[in-house]
């Protein structure tokens, strides 16, 4: 999406030296509904990892795990908290 954005920064950029304020205005709307989108999509993707180490803290299996946890934890809480 980013690439998209980006191209279409360009597009308006070449739109404004043509002056056509119509195109102009289009191609900035259509950016702004593409940054709300992914915008959108990366608030969802935090929310799905919150989900998923909800999930896995109340996990049994983590119990029957043989493996050193915390540095594993400390990662996808990283994520989480900082995306």
């Amino acid at each position: 999406m980013g690439d998209k954005i980006t191209d279409l920064r360009n597009e308006i950029r070449d739109l404004k030296a043509s002056r056509n304020p119509v195109l102009v205005a289009a191609t900035k709307q259509w950016a702004a509904d593409l940054q709300f989108e992914v915008d959108q999509l990366k608030s969802n993707l935090v929310d799905a990892k919150r989900q998923c180490l909800e999930m896995c803290l109340g996990s049994p299996l983590l119990e029957k795990a043989k493996v050193n946890s915390k540095p594993f934890f400390r990662h996808i809480f990283l994520e989480v908290l900082d995306p």
